[in-house]
């Protein structure tokens, strides 16, 4: 029981973080509306913090 715990607390959520950008980029790849909606959002984008590139990528 501890270890399914452990493992549903840090082991699944760390691998879905340290993932996320390579499949959020293969999205990206993989449907040209998505990208063009990015592309578009870009350009208006700004940071509230100043210290961050467009989103995630």
């Amino acid at each position: 029981m501890t270890l399914a715990f452990f493992g549903g607390v840090f082991a699944v959520p760390s691998y879905f973080i340290e993932h996320a950008r390579r499949d959020f980029l293969a999205d990206i790849s993989a449907d040209p509306q998505l990208r063009a909606a990015l592309e578009e959002m870009s350009v208006t984008w700004r940071d509230p913090v100043g210290t961050r590139e467009f989103g995630p990528l």
